[in-house]
């Protein structure tokens, strides 16, 4: 079914570069397509744990999310951001900053809320439809995804120091042999 949020995806993705066919033969079958990355925008992909974080705390700060995607067959999730931010970004864990290559979009109503995934897996956690923004925030998205990998960061920060705690504490009580 061709709707308004299909046409604006299909539109999208075409003026990113890719081929119309290629996208309406592979929406019809249920397989994502190879959309080019670095013409429109980049993507910021994080791992899934970040990516809930993110998401929550956009959320709640009532932040509206561009398009982003789950990749459950790598544990991650993908915002599209502006065009050249990714080089904005310093290097870190959980973080992977692409702006070039091919994202693999499966169709507009491919979407978690409808427990629909494309065959590679994928589905939209947030589809590309119309009147939503093409990208989420860019210092909203950066200070959230800070913030979750600065409380990851701690708790296992926390966690470490407790195991040596509780390692030096067992090492005190081991009764000595004399």
């Amino acid at each position: 079914m061709v709707t308004d949020h299909f046409s604006y995806a299909l539109r999208w993705a075409v003026e990113a570069g890719a081929d119309e066919a290629e996208v309406r033969a592979a929406w019809a079958s249920g397989r994502a397509v190879d959309v080019p990355i670095g013409h429109l925008w980049d993507v910021l992909r994080v791992t899934t744990t970040v990516g809930v974080d993110v998401i929550r705390a956009l959320d709640a700060d009532g932040v509206t999310l561009g398009p982003i995607l789950e990749v459950p067959p790598r544990v991650t999730i993908e915002f599209l951001v502006p065009r050249g931010h990714c080089s904005q970004w310093k290097r870190q864990p959980s973080v992977l900053l692409v702006d070039s290559g091919h994202i693999r979009w499966p169709a507009p109503d491919v979407t978690l809320p409808r427990d629909r995934r494309a065959v590679c897996g994928r589905s939209w956690i947030v589809p590309p439809w119309a009147g939503r923004p093409e990208h989420t925030p860019i210092g909203h998205l950066f200070t959230a995804v800070q913030n979750s990998i600065g409380g990851h960061n701690a708790a296992a920060e926390h966690e470490r120091r407790a195991v040596k705690i509780a390692a030096a504490e067992a090492r005190g009580r081991v009764p000595t042999l004399r």
